[in-house]
């Protein structure tokens, strides 16, 4: 009974860490477009002339930002995993 029990507590964790990994996700993918826009939107007041590509580039970075601290959150969150098994 309580081996059942603590494979229960496993399970609970395993689930509730992968929950909390795909809210992360969904909520940077939200970040990326949120980021996207004001980029655009700063930058074109800041320089009315500022070109298209210019501004994707911006976009590119801040995008680059956002998926790095995305990695950052996976990694950690599989280490934490791990560490659960070991």
């Amino acid at each position: 009974m309580e081996k059942m029990s603590s494979q229960l507590t496993t399970a609970q964790s395993q689930i509730s860490a992968g929950l909390a990994e795909n809210l992360a996700l969904a909520m940077i993918d939200t970040q990326v477009q949120q980021a996207d826009d004001l980029v655009e939107k700063v930058a074109k007041q800041a320089n009315p002339t500022i070109s298209d590509d210019q501004i994707k580039q911006l976009q590119q970075s801040a995008e680059n930002r956002i998926k790095s601290q995305q990695q950052t959150i996976i990694t950690s969150s599989n280490q934490r995993r791990i560490k659960r098994f070991v």
